[in-house]
């Protein structure tokens, strides 16, 4: 039996999921989970990697003690664009910015002031969000910031870790090819991006391919730990791409989603699709296993459940996502409509004044009760789900069969058969361990112990249940009515502005 550890990091949550694959089945389990949250400082917001780094080891220690002292393989996914600056000796300059910072605001116009938008999307295929790391990058430069002009290397939040881990210093693919920094189409960093947003070159790292095994776990992390043994292994270090690689359905014409704090929406490809549809639409395509294509584009996601929850723990009322659902369940339907993308629901002071706004801004009857207001968020999802599921089947010019939802939100399965709905298509949901299971398998097969992707589904097959939502005929006509309307309301949006202008 082949043991491997993944970490998998969020931006609310982190967490120890133990593997054990003996040949044809895998199984898995939560060894430890902790809390993460940006820190905001002087006006702007930070992740805590050294916490993060402590709770990784903590986590090891915790395998150590109560489940085994030798890993077959570790490896860590959390979220892209993010990255640290590091110095000639290696050392870190100072907290890595979260890309909630204010910051990156308004970074647009100086960009393509640099460089033409269209120019950008041809060389990279990137969609184009504010937080990108070439927008991030651009925002240092501008602010005079003495840590870029100090930096040796950057290097992006999971490779970080693993250099903490290993002392060496690599990006992995799936991170890089998503920076807006990378050609997409030779496979290599962009110079042109980086001299045209003064950027220096001389910082970028070496990039690896997922499924790399980086090194061995230094000798004093085996000693403060008690892991007397682990390969450090880079999986699709991005979480979407960890997700996308375990859904089941991925290679029988349907889309996928990885739902979490974002919901992330596309297919899988064998080179990156960028034309003018693609463009107009702003969709990523982001590097995959053997230089595959995740073509996908990013939806707002559960973060508006993720606000809701936090703001009314604040006033002292404590509400589990499931009793958030139960009550949405119970609320009043389409009572209005909003776009989660709208960038009013980006990082509000309060989520739910800015649903309540958005309702009296666009015209609409305003919600009553915190039902009300989490009802017309998983609503707003689906809306958004239907239309880049409808963008998707005109950029292939095919349809498409129906959608496999994965990762945490795959668990709600209210905002499923909403889904199903409202697309008047199937939902698969599951495996919710889906970015977990992903990391794993991307470390089995840099291990040998499973020889292709192909094989990887079976394993999935094999392991893991997932439900079926059918569409329920009888609510067509209300969602039909209710999309267009949501169509209207979305075109006049305020995400437009991120939306290249002809």
């Amino acid at each position: 039996v082949k043991t491997y550890l993944a970490i998998d990091q969020g931006a609310e949550s982190g967490r120890g999921m133990l593997g054990k694959f003996d040949g044809n089945h895998l199984t898995i389990q939560q060894i430890y989970r902790y809390p993460n949250s940006m820190v905001k400082v002087h006006g702007h917001y930070y992740w805590d990697v050294l916490y993060l780094y402590r709770e990784i080891k903590k986590t090891m220690s915790i395998c150590a003690k109560q489940y085994t002292d030798h890993l077959d393989g570790l490896g860590i996914d959390n979220w892209a664009v993010d990255f640290g600056l590091l110095d000639k000796n290696g050392e870190l300059l100072g907290f890595p910015y979260a890309y909630r910072d204010p910051k990156n605001n308004n970074m647009f116009e100086e960009g393509f002031r640099r460089m033409p938008r269209r120019k950008i999307y041809q060389i990279t295929g990137i969609q184009f969000l504010p937080f990108n790391t070439s927008f991030q990058m651009l925002a240092l430069r501008l602010m005079n910031s003495a840590a870029l002009d100090s930096a040796a290397i950057f290097l992006f939040m999971a490779d970080i870790l693993n250099y903490f881990l290993t002392g060496i210093k690599k990006a992995e693919f799936s991170v890089a090819s998503g920076s807006q920094l990378y050609d997409n189409n030779k496979y290599q960093w962009s110079k042109d991006i980086f001299d045209s947003f003064e950027i220096p070159f001389t910082i970028a790292p070496e990039v690896i391919d997922p499924g790399t095994v980086i090194g061995e776990l230094l000798n004093d992390v085996k000693d403060e730990t008690g892991i007397k043994s682990a390969k450090i292994i880079a999986p699709l270090t991005h979480d979407t791409g960890s997700a996308i690689f375990a859904v089941p359905m991925i290679e029988k014409d349907w889309a996928c989603c990885s739902s979490g704090t974002w919901s992330i929406m596309g297919s899988i490809e064998k080179r990156p699709i960028i034309t003018e549809q693609s463009y107009l639409y702003n969709f990523t395509n982001e590097g995959g296993l053997n230089r595959s294509v995740r073509f996908l584009k990013n939806i707002m996601g559960l973060w508006l459940i993720q606000r809701l929850k936090r703001d009314w723990e604040k006033n002292g009322d404590c509400y589990s996502y499931d009793e958030i659902t139960e009550m949405a369940s119970k609320a009043k339907p389409f009572k209005a409509v909003i776009n989660p993308d709208d960038m009013s629901f980006y990082n509000p002071i309060n989520m739910s004044e800015a649903i309540i706004n958005f309702c009296e801004k666009t015209g609409q009857e305003k919600p009553e009760t915190k039902g009300e207001i989490a009802r017309i968020a998983l609503e707003g999802l689906a809306l958004v789900y239907r239309r880049v599921f409808n963008m998707l089947s005109e950029i292939k010019g095919k349809s498409v069969k129906g959608l496999n939802i994965v990762g945490g939100g795959s668990k709600n399965r209210l905002l499923s058969q909403m889904t199903a709905d409202c697309l008047q298509k199937p939902v698969v949901a599951g495996p919710v361990e889906a970015t977990a299971i992903g990391n794993i398998l991307v470390q089995a097969m840099a291990d040998k112990a499973i020889a292709n992707p192909k094989d990887c589904r079976e394993v999935i097959g094999n392991s893991f249940d997932v439900d079926t939502f059918e569409p329920n005929l009888k609510q067509k006509k209300r969602w039909d009515e209710t999309f267009e309307k949501f169509v209207d309301i979305a075109t006049s949006s305020l995400l437009t502005q991120n939306l290249p202008q002809i």
